[in-house]
């Protein structure tokens, strides 16, 4: 198919020229909008080419192409053509009514909220090669997207749904937008998208355009797409207050967890130093035994009872610090993805080194060994998913051993935090068929069973297993605690005892 009419590139070139337009594509829109179309307004990109008055231009020349996508998106919104409607008196949509609609402002868009935008409008406009050169602006390489009416509608309807929560809309409303009689009753005189609506129902025996947006509506107020604190919906400050109640819920169980385990501490005049549960307490106390036989342990060792517990000492601020007074307070944490959690300051996130949070509390992480990080790389395991838990830091021949006499058993699965990448996931499963038991990296992917650690800790505390060589990845964190005690501020320590015997 060949225009009817031509016009010399050249004068296109200089025309484009002097307005200071350097793409090789256009924004624009079409003129005609009588009362038989579906959508008063319509603008889209085509390529480099003259026109006529019948689609007018609109060439923002400061812009980005990221922000025009957003314009466009804008521009072709459901809720922007309800907008328009009411201004548009005659057939054909002017110029001078374009400027007097109301366009976001690009101060409205985050960055999530461009990413959003521009990556739909990329697959909606470029579905030819004519318009190639607007997708490589956008820095698309790739070929054109495939026409599929289905997904375009998706796509459409998602972008509606989008702009009507950007311009502060309810759902109500948009509801209203969409179809007046589906909020004001069968007999509401007034009308908003007839055709649209009669077009769909004869072709697709629904509203189609009705039902998508107002699915991808609710979809985005559960996924977290849209901010539930900005909806004026009674039934989303309704979830607000809720969401504010659970919060207020976790926070005073965080407080009563807290207390207990400060309440723990204040039985001994003893500094105190809280792992996750009582088998580590055993293990801990043989650490030090083998380092500093010849010196009483300088803390009392207390389980919190788990990870949970254990985050209520993590907290930042002053009011716990307040609460402490001279009391030291210590906090040792597996390194994995859940004690990671607890701590912000990225400075102690390698592990081996107490540090003193904001609130007071001395915290550290266990240090992973040479062979456990060796075995991670070797695997291509991302170090933000290592899981290196107080069993880890046993090498695996020697809980080889701890299983030939039933103190050790693997639970079947892995590391839980190895499941939380699905792309990890996927590749650890079908790695671990491979390697099984006698590889050393099954025993630090795979996830003990959690009835065999009370046996394993019994097993591994016995006093011929207590030696310098199984537990030696403790040895830099029992040394460190034992530096850290020996500082003057640090409470009534009997500092001439620590002093005598390993350095």
């Amino acid at each position: 198919m060949e225009p009817k009419y031509w016009v010399d590139s050249d004068e296109v070139d200089k025309r484009l020229n002097y307005l200071n337009w350097t793409r090789n594509w256009l924004l624009g829109w079409r003129d005609v909008a009588n009362s038989k179309v579906e959508r008063t307004v319509i603008f889209t990109i085509i390529p480099k080419a003259a026109t006529d008055d019948s689609f007018s231009l609109l060439l923002p020349r400061s812009a980005t192409v990221r922000s025009i996508c957003c314009l466009l998106a804008n521009l072709n919104a459901l809720p922007f053509d309800y907008i328009a409607r009411q201004k548009v008196g005659g057939t054909h949509l002017r110029k001078n009514t374009i400027v007097q609609l109301p366009v976001l402002p690009p101060d409205r868009y985050s960055a999530s909220c461009v990413d959003f935008v521009a990556t739909r409008v990329l697959e909606l406009i470029y579905t030819a090669d004519d318009v190639r050169a607007f997708a490589e602006d956008l820095g698309y390489d790739g070929l054109p997207f495939r026409w599929d009416a289905d997904r375009r509608s998706l796509l459409r309807a998602e972008l509606d749904a989008y702009y009507a929560y950007l311009y502060g809309l309810t759902k109500r409303e948009l509801e209203y937008i969409l179809d007046p009689k589906a909020v004001m009753g069968s007999d509401h005189p007034s009308e908003t998208f007839r055709v649209l609506k009669e077009n769909e129902c004869k072709q697709l025996g629904e509203y189609r355009t009705q039902r998508l947006v107002l699915d991808a509506w609710d979809r985005f107020v559960a996924d977290g797409t849209f901010d539930v604190g900005k909806l004026r919906d009674p039934q989303y400050i309704d979830r607000v207050a809720e969401e504010l109640s659970r919060t207020r819920a976790r926070l005073e169980e965080s407080q009563r967890s807290q207390h207990a385990l400060l309440a723990l501490a204040g039985q001994t005049p003893k500094p105190t130093l809280f792992v996750e549960g009582a088998t580590d307490v055993a293990i801990l106390e043989s650490a030090w035994s083998i380092f500093f036989a010849n010196q009483p342990l300088p803390v009392k060792v207390l389980a919190a009872g788990g990870t949970k517990e254990m985050g209520s000492l993590a907290g930042s601020g002053r009011a716990l610090r307040e609460v402490l007074g001279n009391k030291v307070v210590l906090a040792l944490a597996d390194n994995d993805a859940a004690g990671r959690k607890l701590i912000e300051d990225g400075h102690i996130k390698k592990g081996g080194v107490f540090k003193q949070l904001t609130n007071g509390i001395h915290w550290c992480l266990l240090k992973p060994t040479d062979t456990f990080a060796a075995a991670m790389k070797a695997h291509d395991i991302p170090s933000t998913y290592w899981p290196f838990t107080l069993e880890a830091a046993f090498a695996p021949s020697l809980r080889r051993l701890a299983a030939d006499v039933g103190a050790w058993r693997f639970s079947g699965t892995p590391q839980s935090e190895l499941l939380d990448n699905p792309d990890l996931a996927r590749r650890l499963f079908t790695l671990l068929t491979t390697l099984g038991p006698d590889d050393d990296a099954y025993w630090y992917l795979m996830a003990p069973a959690s009835d065999s650690k009370d046996a394993f800790a019994k097993w591994i505390t016995q006093p011929e297993r207590r030696t310098e060589t199984n537990y030696a990845a403790f040895e830099e964190i029992m040394r460190g605690l034992r530096n850290l005690l020996a500082r003057p501020e640090n409470g009534d320590v009997d500092r001439s005892r620590l002093k005598r015997g390993a350095a």
